[in-house]
């Protein structure tokens, strides 16, 4: 029960702290690399994870300036047998800052997680997997350049805490949409 105090009191935080760093600009003083439209895209990418190789998709939005809210899954996998070690889905909010030809964020939000314990059984030759649900915090942070308003390729990285086990990951990154 402790962890959904904690969470909600973060969500909270996160929804308040947009409007009360940028609430004293009028909207012809916002400076520069503070949007005032709203953005729509998707991102996801590969690369390497604690558990092995992991892999990573988000839908964002960004519905106020420097505002923004990405709804995603993250997995990871064994190199050597490709066995799943992980799957985490999450919903995290944040901040955005939008630089002329980058995006940069940072976000945090609950995550409910798999987790995978595989252990071979010498008896019947055969593989025992364990799973295991966890609820946790994701924390992600992306950084993207955009050559292009409607395409940028940049690193992401995730973490998922929990009471079973972290698992984190740095992944190689395009998204596609309205960026910037």
């Amino acid at each position: 029960m402790r962890y959904f105090k904690s969470l909600f009191l973060l969500l909270c935080i996160n929804i308040i702290t947009p409007n009360l760093c940028f609430s004293q600009f009028e909207i012809s003083e916002i400076p520069e690399g503070f949007p005032t439209r709203h953005s729509l895209w998707i991102d996801g990418g590969v690369g390497y994870s604690t558990l092995g190789v992991g892999a990573i998709g988000n839908i964002t939005y960004q519905p106020i300036d420097s505002f923004i809210v990405s709804v995603g899954a993250a997995g990871s996998w064994d190199n050597g047998t490709f066995i799943v070690q992980s799957r985490e889905y999450y919903a995290t909010t944040g901040l955005v800052f939008k630089g002329k030809k980058s995006v940069a964020s940072f976000e945090l939000g609950p995550s409910y997680g798999y987790y995978y314990d595989t252990e071979p059984d010498i008896s019947t030759q055969q593989l025992i997997t364990t799973e295991y649900r966890k609820v946790g915090l994701a924390i992600q942070g992306k950084f993207f350049y955009t050559p292009i308003k409607y395409f940028g390729i940049g690193v992401q990285i995730f973490a998922d805490v929990n009471s079973y086990q972290t698992a984190g990951s740095i992944c190689l990154c395009i998204a596609i949409g309205l960026v910037r």
